[in-house]
């Protein structure tokens, strides 16, 4: 933009402030009705500026036009191995005008780079080179939010957004536009074209054992699978590819959730390459299916080492260039592929939403639900974190909550959590709690989760009894089924009555650090669990090992575990013994480290050893593997040589007794156990704490609980929940709690006259 056209642009908006006008900055006039929006006609040709024009039309009317589904910052979050990160970030920052009429607005670098391309392509509508089957009809006029829309208008962006889900789910097609490609964007299309071909294959000679299917997979680095179809070893510049594909910021976001999910036909659009989401899609599920997931993650971090290697580059198909590391330009939260999966769950969700949206059905589908998947998506405002999803549900999940940016971000939170616990008669939002130092807004309530913080623990209750993009449902029923009644119908008021009972409080705690935590969860659930032996020996059987994984099957995900479960977890804590022995011999052999603290390292291993004997001798385990006394089993004086050799052993039986007859997949299956079990152990104990209760309980509940804390259940609670007492029947709200022998009611059975009013500040 030229300097004297800059200054008079900056001079008219500060004018349209000064005098109330900024409802008609630049080329925007006002909408004359709630369904109004304005769509975009670029006008071909143009590029320095662009030149386009508005059209106003009415959504009842139907009109015709696509729309963009889009990031408005860099979209990039990892980029092909020698590009730098901050060139990059400098281009993507830089803003570019256009031309609207005779206005000028300005737009990001992303959005520039669309409309360029955008140009281009639609000169090839007419020609043969159109095979996603566009109309010049439909590409006549487009639909952006960050242009369409007057960002500086308050009440224009609280009302459009409000109708945001039409203007998705009425365009003809919505463009998911992941930027410009790079030097891995065509390896990476070719490549989710080879795995959409091995799915396809996968599919259509799936057998019914778990054996042959592994057998048929194989893995990464040898499979019988892409053999048998013509398809050689994958190398590793194609994964980084993949991965480079997965991993554009599209997926992180929160509005493009939405404009996903609504739409009638989506067509992914990566540069000048252009493909139905089945491309996406497809490939990502099939990573699923064969558990490659987990090996396909080491591609971003080649160096890193584990116990069984999963994936070693084949020197013949990548070059040294090839083993570069991808530049990050952010770090990651969530595995690659689990954006992929929470859209396709979401996808098919909206044929019950449009029937319940269209047809004025009583039933819901609470705002929870989709809130439980979703909250780790980034958002620039953080109002969005709620608004970006209202057209996920019906209206009916969210009555009494508007659309209002000039809101406080507090107010919205509270009144958007009011709105979801009336809208389902549940209290089942309370789960949703961080821990408190983890909350970025200090002066919420404590029954008022923080929604701009991405979530470190898996609620016990996601708020919903049914399985959504690849997340289980809620299997339990701590209150049997109460419901919520509020007093109140102030949806901005900070206090919350409940009603309850107070079946117990907490006693005793586990020992909790963060150089010992669940990330290592194979021998953090010994080293935690070794100050509450003494109580934990006088357990019921299975406590111990259920309230870990919060009774979750760790290889079917259903509920309540299976003895494979369990035994699968010994397994893994005999491998993690191992590991750290075999880590403290290596320290002490490299002579880097004192001996004091090698001999602290050796007192944990033996702490570690003393709780694994304990939990052994539960289940009869060692003594079924190794055939020894059970008075061995808590022999302190044991050498540390002597335990190594007791672990030894114990894994050279395990291996012999329980995996091995796995067919010729032996490694493959303890791999797969190892993982699934640390994964479990993690998901379910991270962020969390061991317990135990005055009553003889067993339980757990968030890193922040204290001795002294109170377990309670509340009338429309699935799970329980601990409080911490202020006085005077108030309460401070700590978190969700599993407490196994009460998660399906058990503690209120003939109680019903104990229940008590509090209330939650």
């Amino acid at each position: 933009m030229a300097p004297i056209a800059k200054e008079l642009w900056e001079l008219e908006r500060k004018m349209a402030f000064e005098f109330g006008w900024a409802d008609c900055i630049g080329p925007y006039s006002a909408l004359p009705s709630p369904t109004s929006i304005r769509v975009l006609d670029i006008v071909p040709g143009t590029k320095d500026p662009i030149q386009c024009s508005f059209k106003i039309v009415d959504l009842d009317k139907l009109p015709v036009y696509i729309a963009l589904s889009y990031t408005w910052g860099n979209p990039r979050t990892v980029l092909p191995p020698g590009e730098d990160v901050e060139t990059d970030q400098e281009a993507m920052n830089k803003r570019y005008a256009i031309l609207c009429g005779t206005q000028v607005i300005e737009i990001s670098a992303n959005c520039h780079n669309f409309m360029l391309q955008f140009q281009l392509f639609r000169e090839k509508v007419h020609t043969t080179d159109n095979p996603l089957r566009f109309s010049a009809a439909e590409v006549q006029h487009i639909w952006i939010d960050a242009i369409c829309i007057n960002q500086d208008s308050v009440a224009e962006r609280s009302s459009q957004v409000q109708i945001m889900d039409r203007i998705y789910r009425q365009a003809q097609k919505v463009i998911v536009w992941l930027g410009q490609e790079d030097a891995l964007t065509r390896e990476g299309f070719r490549t989710l074209a080879l795995l959409a071909r091995a799915a396809d294959a996968l599919h259509s000679s799936r057998k019914d054992t778990s054996d042959s299917l592994l057998s048929s997979i194989g893995t990464m680095a040898n499979s019988p699978l892409l053999k048998s179809i013509g398809i050689p070893m994958i190398s590793w510049k194609q994964w980084q590819a993949v991965v480079a594909m997965y991993r554009r910021a599209w997926f992180s976001r929160s509005w493009t959730i939405q404009e996903f999910a609504l739409a009638r036909e989506a067509i992914v659009m990566c540069g000048t390459l252009m493909s139905n989401w089945s491309l996406l899609s497809i490939p990502a599920n099939f990573l699923v299916t064969t558990q490659w997931v987990n090996q396909i993650m080491l591609v971003e971090t080649p160096g890193s080492t584990i116990e069984i290697p999963l994936w070693t580059p084949d020197p013949k198909l990548s070059s040294g260039e090839d083993l570069k590391t991808l530049s990050k330009t952010k770090n990651f939260v969530d595995a690659f592929y689990a954006p992929i999966c929470e859209l396709e769950g979401l996808n098919k969700l909206q044929s019950t939403v449009s029937r319940q949206r269209w047809g004025n059905s009583d039933t819901t589908i609470p705002l929870q639900a989709v809130l439980g998947i979703l909250w780790k998506r980034l958002n620039t405002v953080p109002a969005d974190c709620i608004y970006a999803y209202l057209g996920l549900v019906p209206k009916t999940s969210y009555q009494g909550l508007s659309v209002d940016y000039t809101r406080s971000t507090q107010e919205t939170y509270v009144q958007a959590t009011w709105a979801m616990m009336k809208s389902t008669g549940s209290l089942r939002i309370l789960s949703h709690i961080e821990n408190a130092e983890f909350r970025v807004l200090r002066d919420l309530p404590s029954w008022v989760p923080d929604y701009s913080v991405a979530r470190t623990i898996r609620p016990l209750d996601p708020g919903r009894d049914f399985d959504l993009g690849g997340h289980s449902g809620c299997y339990f029923d701590a209150s049997r089924g109460t419901l919520f009644d509020p007093i109140t119908h102030d949806t901005l008021s900070r206090s919350l009555a409940v009603t309850g009972l107070f079946p117990t409080s907490i006693e005793n705690l586990g020992y909790t650090s963060e150089r010992s935590g669940w990330q290592h969860a194979d021998v953090a659930c010994l080293l935690h669990t070794w100050p509450l032996l003494k109580y934990i020996r006088h357990l019921p059987q299975d406590t111990f090992w259920r309230t870990l994984i919060s009774d979750m099957d760790v290889w079917e995900n259903s509920y309540p575990a299976s003895n494979v479960s369990i035994r699968d977890l010994f397994g893994m804590c005999t491998f993690g013994l191992f590991r750290y022995h075999n880590a403290i011999e290596r320290s002490q052999s490299a002579g880097n480290l004192s001996g004091t603290y090698i001999a602290a390292e050796k007192d944990r291993l033996r702490k570690a050893f003393e709780t694994y004997t304990l939990l052994g001798r539960e289940h009869r385990f060692l003594n079924a593997l190794l055939a020894v006394e059970p008075n061995i089993l808590f022999t302190i004086n044991m050498s540390y040589e002597e335990i190594y050799q007791y672990i030894r052993g114990a894994i050279e039986k395990f291996v012999m007794t329980h995996l091995y007859h796995k067919s010729n997949n032996g490694v493959k299956y303890i791999v797969d156990m190892l993982q699934l079990a640390i994964s479990g152990v993690y998901i379910h104990m991270n962020g969390r704490n061991l317990f135990t209760t005055t009553n003889k309980g067993f339980g757990k509940g968030p890193l922040s609980t204290r001795r002294g804390d109170e377990v309670w259940i509340l009338r429309g609670g699935k799970v329980p929940y601990i409080l911490r007492p202020l006085g005077n029947a108030t309460y401070k709200l700590v978190g969700e709690a599993y407490m196994h022998g009460i998660m399906q009611g058990e503690a209120i059975v003939n109680r019903e006259k104990e229940f008590k009013t509090l209330t939650l500040v």
